[in-house]
């Protein structure tokens, strides 16, 4: 990044809007190529490898119908494929959405066609279509996870190469779930310890859990033998959001069953349905550099359910936003919280005022002799959010 740009990006950002409308049209463009490249660093929801018998059309064909299927269920949070209305014409052709493929082996020899889809392309067709979609902006998920045998028990961390961490790893990746292990280092094991994940002290847990800032924890134990179980609690800070425990044949198994359910939990809460946008207004304290206001733009406009958002007003600090969201309030409240530094305020933190009326208008057509005008319309606003990063 050039010095100019990261002087421009340090500016106060009302300076900035108040240079001429000469200089505004690179700031655009600036601020354009930001966005573009925070959008590039995101979940690998769009690769997929699938078994392939030749070289030939045919077979290549099955391997990309096999790979679509495999990235449409990470984008509509179901493995239930055939049950989501509307779904059919988006499977029926799986070359439409594929970018680019090639053909390679497993770690077994066989061979395989690795395929990237364009899910950007998809997402769009399928909320054309009208079916619920999950989208690129997910919460990480911390796993403290236990593998308990006979006698000991281990914690699971970056490196471990058990066949359980790696169906730990392999699940995060077919359903989409950006999983996140502990690194286990001196802090970790100083802060927590096997006992206190099999034991729910979770304040214990969440103390430790800190360091790593995801929105989401996950503490899991899973019990070895000829029947392995596997016990699971799911976390937002203190709150529980879910809980469960199975019995199944293979270790691998009931890793691979307990992420599916996590993971359609996880899909309950943050898949949107299409259309029928709602007009809200978002008021942001401590928005003060370009930085900033890139940093929130970008993140906002990327959400799944948000057909626009723009910048209407700058008081101060004060920025204030109009958004048009297809999903409830509660959902992209929910979204929101996915951005480190952005949270709601304290109680007279920020000032919305007559929020719920500004910066949006409708035409009203000129009628007996009447001249057209335009007039406000009562926007609901979110609860007032403060700005807490860099």
């Amino acid at each position: 990044m050039t010095l100019w740009m990261n002087l421009l990006l340090r500016a106060p950002l009302k300076r900035l809007l108040s240079v001429p409308f000469v200089l505004r049209v690179p700031l655009a463009l600036i601020f354009g190529v930001l966005v573009g490249a925070a959008a590039a660093d995101e979940l690998k929801l769009g690769f997929a490898e699938a078994p392939v018998a030749d070289r030939s059309p045919d077979a290549r064909s099955d391997a990309l119908a096999q790979g679509l299927d495999q990235v449409l269920v990470r984008l509509v949070g179901s493995r239930h494929l055939d049950a989501i209305q509307g779904l059919q014409p988006v499977r029926n052709k799986p070359s439409q959405w594929a970018q680019q493929y090639s053909y390679g082996q497993d770690d077994q020899g066989a061979a395989i066609l690795s395929t990237r889809f364009d899910v950007n392309g998809l997402l769009s067709g399928l909320q054309s279509a009208g079916v619920p979609v999950w989208g690129q902006t997910r919460p990480d998920v911390l796993v403290w996870m236990v593998i308990q045998r006979p006698g000991s028990g281990q914690m699971v961390d970056r490196e471990m190469i058990d066949p359980a961490a790696q169906a730990l790893r392999r699940g995060g990746q077919e359903r989409g779930l950006p999983l996140l292990l502990p690194l286990m280092d001196g802090q970790d094991r100083a802060a927590v310890s096997v006992a206190d994940i099999r034991g729910h002290f979770d304040n214990v847990v969440g103390k430790a859990s800190e360091r790593y800032q995801a929105p989401l924890r996950l503490s899991v134990v899973l019990y070895t033998g000829s029947q392995p179980q596997i016990r699971w609690r799911l976390f937002r800070g203190v709150e529980l959001l879910d809980s469960g425990e199975l019995t199944t044949a293979d270790e691998s198994e009931a890793v691979a069953a307990m992420i599916d359910r996590v993971a359609d939990r996880m899909a309950s809460a943050y898949v949107i349905s299409a259309g029928g946008g709602e007009a809200l207004t978002l008021n942001v304290q401590g928005v003060n550099t370009l930085k900033q206001w890139d940093a929130l733009q970008g993140f906002v406009a990327r959400l799944t359910g948000i057909e626009d958002v723009r910048l209407v007003q700058l008081d101060g600090s004060l920025a204030r936003f109009n958004i048009t969201f297809s999903g409830s309030v509660e959902q992209l409240q929910r979204l929101l919280a996915l951005q480190p530094g952005l949270a709601p305020c304290a109680e007279g933190g920020a000032s919305t005022d007559n929020a719920a009326y500004r910066g949006m208008e409708r035409s009203v057509a000129a009628t007996n002799g009447r001249a057209a005008e335009t007039v406000p319309v009562a926007v609901p606003s979110l609860p007032a959010y403060c700005w807490l990063g860099g």
